[in-house]
C-alpha cells in the first residue's frame, strides 16, 4: 500500500520541513501537483498523471491548525505520515498519506470518512470544554504562563508573563473549521502542541501537558517572519 523508502531519504526530510511542506501543499496550490507521488489514490479514484489531478483545498488556508503529540521530529522519522484533517463543521475526516522524497514530502494517498473518534478524542474533548467555558480555561492554564518570541532566525528575541488577570480568552473552534492531526504511533503520550500558521508562515505555538489526567496549557512561543 505505501511505498517503502531507504531510512536515508527519511533523514533528509528534517522535521520543520515536514509542517512547512503540509501547509505549502495546500497554501500554495499552483503547483500542488508537483507534489503528489502518481498514481495516486483519492476517495473517488485513482488519478494516473498531474494532467487529470484537481486541487485538493481546506476550508480556510490563511489559518491551518497542526495537532501533534511529542515532538515533530519523531513524527518525520517515518517511512510515511499520515495526517487527519479533522472537519469541525460537517465532523469529517480527510486522510492523507506523505513519504519523503529528498527534502521535501509528495502525497501518495489519501481517503476520507465520516468518522472522527479516533482523532485523539481525549484530547478534543478536554480542548472544546477548554474553548467554552472561561473559568474552565484559567483553571487549566498554568500561571504565570510565559509566551516567548522567536525571531527568524529561531532564536529566543523576547518573552512575557500572563497572569489570570490579563489572559485574553482562548478559543480555536472559532478561528479554525479544521484541524489537522499528526499521528504519532499507538503508545499514549503526555503532551500535545498546538502549531498554528497564518497564510503559510508559523504564528502560534501551545505547549499542553496531562498532568494527573488533566490537561494544562504550560507554554506558548510567537514566531516573528
Amino acid at each position: 500500500m505505501f511505498l517503502a523508502l531507504s531510512s536515508l531519504m527519511v533523514l533528509d526530510a528534517s522535521a520543520e520541513s515536514f509542517a512547512d511542506s503540509f501547509v505549502n501543499f495546500f497554501y500554495n496550490t499552483n503547483n500542488q501537483a508537483e507534489r503528489v507521488k502518481f498514481p495516486v489514490k483519492t476517495p473517488s479514484t485513482t488519478v494516473k498523471g498531474k494532467k487529470d489531478w484537481q486541487t485538493v483545498a481546506l476550508r480556510d488556508k490563511n489559518n491551518i491548525a497542526i495537532l501533534y503529540s511529542d515532538s515533530l521530529d519523531a513524527i518525520t522519522k517515518r517511512d510515511n505520515i499520515i495526517p487527519v484533517v479533522l472537519d469541525l463543521k460537517n465532523k469529517s475526516c480527510q486522510v492523507f498519506t506523505f513519504i519523503p522524497s529528498g527534502k521535501d514530502w509528495l502525497l501518495s494517498k489519501f481517503s476520507s470518512t465520516q468518522s472522527t473518534s479516533f482523532v485523539d478524542s481525549d484530547f478534543m474533548s478536554f480542548l472544546r470544554l477548554f474553548c467554552s467555558d472561561k473559568d474552565f480555561q484559567k483553571k487549566r492554564v498554568i500561571f504565570p504562563l510565559k509566551e516567548v518570541t522567536i525571531d527568524a532566525m529561531g532564536k529566543e528575541e523576547s518573552s512575557k508573563l500572563y497572569m489570570p488577570q490579563n489572559w485574553m480568552h482562548l478559543d480555536y473552534f472559532s478561528v479554525f473549521s479544521q484541524f489537522c492531526w499528526f499521528r504519532h504511533g499507538e503508545k499514549e503520550s503526555p503532551n500535545r502542541q498546538i502549531l498554528v500558521y497564518e497564510r503559510g508562515q508559523k504564528s502560534v505555538l501551545y505547549n499542553f501537558i496531562r498532568i494527573r489526567d488533566n490537561w494544562f496549557l504550560i507554554e506558548m512561543n510567537r514566531y516573528k517572519n
